[in-house]
């Protein structure tokens, strides 16, 4: 409002505050197949809401949980473990996990910069060849103790993020490269006329959806 005396208007009171950080599990990798010996592998996604002001942290570690199908068979190994965001630009990594049985341990050390909103990172790695059919590769962390060194970069205030409990990416499973080929039963009988041409004569499904990759089919023999 303006004052009676020396006329001035006083302007809005703003409050700084500290920014926030809230992860959560992204789709953007969904839950689904993925090739034995296959490089720069989708293998979990998350969600940092940051709110306030954006954030930097230089501290993360993510743990990756698999299951050997084969019982013991050779060790299967995740390496080159890199986090993109959403422009596909890699914002921590390349580096390879401490492994302890089933378990890899992923430390990035990289200073990482989140703006203000909802960024997406998806985190991506090669597999060996030692992983058997139907092995799970699962990621997560703690947020409020697995990245640390955060601070708001308007504030330099130290920002504890949220939750305080594991989030989960979801579940990938180790397939090998499968297609199965079926008769479409939709055609059903037909009746042709005499010396028509281009009629159908029968229909096929190629089903890749147990494959853990895209298959390319160049040559078919009926």
């Amino acid at each position: 409002e303006f004052m009676a005396t020396e006329p001035r208007f006083d302007a809005d009171q703003v409050e700084i505050g500290t920014g926030s950080l809230r992860v959560e599990k992204s789709n953007k990798v969904a839950a689904g197949n993925i090739a034995n010996g296959d490089d720069s592998v989708p293998i979990g996604a998350f969600l940092f809401d940051v709110d306030g002001e954006s954030i930097t942290f230089s501290y993360w570690v993510i743990t990756i949980a698999t299951t050997d199908s084969d019982s013991g068979g050779g060790k299967a190994v995740l390496d080159n473990i890199t986090v993109y965001d959403a422009n596909g630009n890699a914002v921590a990594g390349p580096t390879d996990p401490t492994i302890s049985g089933s378990t890899h341990k992923v430390t990035f050390t990289d200073s990482v910069t989140v703006p203000v909103g909802e960024n997406v990172y998806t985190v991506k790695g090669n597999l060996d060849t030692g992983w058997a059919n139907n092995d799970t590769i699962a990621l997560s962390f703690t947020p409020s103790t697995a990245i640390t060194s955060i601070k708001g970069d308007t504030t330099g205030n130290t920002i504890t993020p949220t939750p305080a409990a594991s989030v989960a990416a979801n579940t990938l499973t180790v397939k090998a490269g499968t297609l199965t080929v079926s008769i479409d039963q939709s055609l059903g009988n037909q009746s042709y006329v005499e010396g028509a041409n281009q009629v159908e004569l029968g229909r096929y499904v190629l089903d890749a959806t147990a494959s853990g990759e895209d298959l390319k089919v160049t040559v078919v023999k009926i």
